[in-house]
Parts: C-alpha cells; structure tokens; sequence
C-alpha cells in the first residue's frame, strides 16, 4: 500500500535561444499535463549575453498529490526501476524526492530521467519519516504507482 502523499510539487525548466519556447512550452505542458497558466516565466542572461526564459510551476495540496503520482507513474518502467533501486541519491533528509527529466524525451511525448539541461521536478511529501522506512516507501511508489 503506498504511504506518500505529497504536499507540493514544483517542476522548472530553462529555454535557451536556440529553443522554440513556444514548441517546447507547448509540448512540456502537454505531456506533463499542466496548464500554461500555472508557469511563471523570468528572463535571465545566459553566459553569451543571450536571454535564458526560467519557467517555474508550483502545484500544493491534492493537484501536488495527484499530479506527483501521475507524473511517477508516467515515467518508463524501466527509468522507474533504475530510480527505484538508486533512490537515496534523489531524496533529502526532509524526504523531499528530486528528480530530473530529459529534455528532448519529453518532446517526443515520453518521460525519462535526464541528466543535464534537463526538466526538474521536485516532490514534497506532507511528513517527514525514518529515513529507511521513506526509502522503502519511495521504491514502493516507483515499482507500484497505480498502487492505491
């Protein structure tokens, strides 16, 4: 039975400009399923001089629950896996799970686990726990997501 509930959530990602910011927003939103309206967007300078647009979306309470699960859920099996049997590297002492998702992955509609320039995600769940026993939920959550 999965134990977590999440409290908040917030995905961010940065576009370039070499990117299409509308093709990419389009696409991220849709295959994160997120409204457009939940992004804030800031314009920052990358190292060239050239405008580097940060979007952050920041979800609390069930939409957090509900969307974290989803999200989870959505990822391939076997990135599911692959962080289920490394989850001490993505979570904090708070429980807090971190995860990064490719890019160019999810312009083509599919969600995995990326590495550089890619779009974070960060899960908050709503109580802190022993540290042994969160691992094991988490793995639980990853290897189980449409548990109830």
């Amino acid at each position: 039975m999965n134990r977590i509930a999440f409290m908040s959530a917030e995905t961010s990602f940065h576009l370039h400009a070499t990117e299409d910011e509308e093709r990419c927003l389009s696409a991220f939103t849709q295959v994160l399923n997120l409204d457009r309206q939940l992004f804030n967007r800031s314009v920052l300078v990358g190292h060239y001089g050239n405008d580097v647009k940060r979007y952050v979306a920041h979800l609390t309470g069930r939409q957090a629950d509900e969307w974290s699960k989803y999200t989870l859920a959505r990822i391939e099996e076997d990135q599911r896996r692959i962080l289920a049997s490394t989850v001490d590297r993505y979570i904090d002492e708070h429980g807090k799970l971190y995860i990064r998702l490719d890019k160019q992955s999810l312009m083509d509609g599919v969600l995995r686990l990326g590495a550089s320039d890619a779009v974070r995600v960060k899960m908050k769940p709503r109580v802190k726990w022993h540290s042994k026993r969160m691992s094991q939920d988490y793995i639980q959550l990853l290897l189980n997501p449409l548990d109830p």
